[in-house]
């Protein structure tokens, strides 16, 4: 009851203070939502429509349930959904809407509602809502989870959401130079890598770096510094996940994507890319060894 006389009364409160006419509503086991006419809905806005409805739970207005004639019921908020009588659910000096869910019997019944958030659905928008009991019970969850990040940084509740974010500043400051030192890292192996490599009579450098296990991830870095170099190629295969990545540098005269492509369908597998970089996976391990031959070949 809680649930359904909260929506009644935000939908009021958005259309009256605003002019956003719900389109649809959804009540959950946990959380509620309403979708309203419009594309989006600012947090200066959604927080006005908040205090507005509280402010008339507050007044603790009676709620009331008449019974009236479609052709005579006037000022519903939405028009008459059939011809006949009518079950009219009204929020004095508020709303009057034709509905046939149960209700409070005044407005301080509903508790509190709090908005929760916003979510783009197409040309609207959905608000999520909670009324009443679940106001408590979210509070009290939400109050744990702070206290629980709290914790973790040895801070006060209070003190915590500024550590977050001064942490997290830090965090993208690390992962920003790790970034780099990984990319200067890889460009030094690969100059090593390329100079201990061979050229093939076609005067191509082709390497093949093996692993076990890892990802595609953690050898790109290595592969395009590789190819950065003149008439350059890598092949790096992990058996665990079976994949498998190709870089090759412009002047090797071959399209990477298009060798892999053709080497992995020829195995069972799939991938592709674009000529300078390409990746792929294959059913099996043992596999690799036939797509890294089909791809050494028209280097040589």
């Amino acid at each position: 009851m809680q649930q359904h006389t909260g929506q009644h009364l935000l939908s009021a409160v958005f259309a009256d203070v605003f002019g956003y006419g719900t389109v649809s509503v959804h009540f959950g086991a946990d959380r509620s939502s309403l979708d309203l006419d419009v594309g989006a809905i600012d947090a200066q806005r959604l927080g006005e429509a908040e205090r507005r409805a509280n402010e008339i739970i507050w007044e603790n207005r009676p709620v009331s349930v008449t019974f009236e004639e479609s052709a005579t019921a006037t000022g519903l908020r939405k028009p008459p959904p059939r011809e006949g009588t009518l079950r009219v659910v009204a929020i004095e000096a508020l709303d009057r809407s034709a509905c046939g869910g149960t209700h409070v019997h005044a407005t301080g019944e509903i508790g509190a509602i709090v908005l929760r958030g916003t979510e783009r659905m197409r040309k609207q928008t959905r608000v999520e809502f909670l009324c009443g009991g679940r106001v408590i019970r979210q509070a009290r969850a939400d109050f744990e989870t702070l206290s629980t990040i709290a914790l973790s940084l040895k801070a006060s509740a209070a003190e915590a959401p500024a550590l977050v974010v001064a942490q997290s500043e830090q965090l993208r400051d690390a992962l920003a130079v790790r970034k780099r030192l990984e990319g200067e890292l890889a460009v030094h192996n690969a100059r090593a890598l390329y100079d201990a490599t061979s050229p093939t009579p076609a005067g191509v450098r082709v390497a093949v770096v093996r692993r076990d296990t890892g990802s595609l991830e953690e050898m790109r870095p290595l592969a395009q510094a590789f190819a950065a170099l003149p008439k350059a190629a890598l092949i790096a295969a992990i058996a665990s996940p079976a994949t498998v990545l190709v870089a090759a540098s412009e002047d090797s005269g071959v399209d990477a994507g298009a060798v892999l492509k053709a080497a992995l369908t020829a195995a069972g597998g799939r991938g592709g890319g674009a000529p300078r970089l390409a990746q792929g996976s294959v059913p099996r391990a043992d596999a690799l060894d036939a797509v890294v031959a089909a791809v050494e070949a028209p280097f040589a």
